[in-house]
């Protein structure tokens, strides 16, 4: 899990490039990609840096999965939303337990 925060509006593209490059290295070390036998999600809100051309480009090379959200909120997608919690409950178990690769059922 990588994350950016950006103060005003309008977040550019490359830091999101660059937390997509960042997130798939925490996770596997120095790879092009995601392991084969591995799937990584890339959830996002529909917002211009989450789905510019470059940004789904670096995506699609590292073997992620892009999901976005729906302005209306995380009810009007559920399978969104349960992918962000999952992936969010991994994380934190992923910190707090010493477990190599946690693994959460849908």
């Amino acid at each position: 899990m990588a994350w950016r925060a950006w103060e005003g509006k309008g977040l550019p593209g490359e830091p999101v490039r660059e937390m997509l490059i960042e997130a798939v290295e925490k996770r596997f070390g120095a790879v092009e990609a995601v392991p084969e036998g591995h799937l990584l999600e890339f959830l996002s809100d529909n917002g211009g840096a989450y789905t510019a051309q470059d940004t789904g480009r670096i995506a699609s090379s590292l073997g992620l999965k892009p999901i976005n959200t729906p302005v209306s909120g995380a009810s009007a997608h559920p399978a969104a939303h349960r992918t962000f919690l999952h992936s969010a409950l991994a994380y934190s178990i992923s910190h707090f337990l010493p477990v190599e690769d946690v693994r959460v059922q849908s």
